[in-house]
């Protein structure tokens, strides 16, 4: 159960880290949810969405769905809506950004979540 797996993970859950996610406001409210199911207290970090920034770096993608957002940077996406392929697809896609466009404009979109 997550109250379990919690312990193994909550490392990756604080400011100094950065939480990678592709439509992001969704993966922070199933967290946030399931925290509270378990009665643990929502931890602050730090998270960046890369639907938001495939939004601002590339406006004439005809979507910005994973998929498409992927194709678009020539990022191998083979299983997508497996979680490890579209973990590493979205990780990548984050990588490229920060290459094309730098690290000063990929840290003007991230957010610290609000602790529970």
């Amino acid at each position: 159960t997550f109250d379990q797996v919690w312990p193994h993970i909550q490392m990756f859950y604080t400011p100094g880290r950065i939480v990678t996610a592709h439509n992001a406001p969704f993966d922070v409210s199933v967290m946030r949810l399931t925290l509270d199911r378990y009665g643990i207290a929502a931890p602050r970090y730090q998270v960046i969405d890369t639907v938001k920034t495939s939004r601002q770096f590339l406006p004439k993608l005809p979507n910005h769905r994973l998929d498409t957002v992927s194709a678009a940077l020539h990022i191998p996406l083979e299983h997508h809506h497996n979680a490890l392929a579209d973990s590493y697809a979205c990780a990548r896609i984050l990588i490229a950004e920060n290459e094309h466009f730098g690290e000063a404009r990929i840290k003007s979109m991230m957010k610290l979540s609000k602790a529970g």
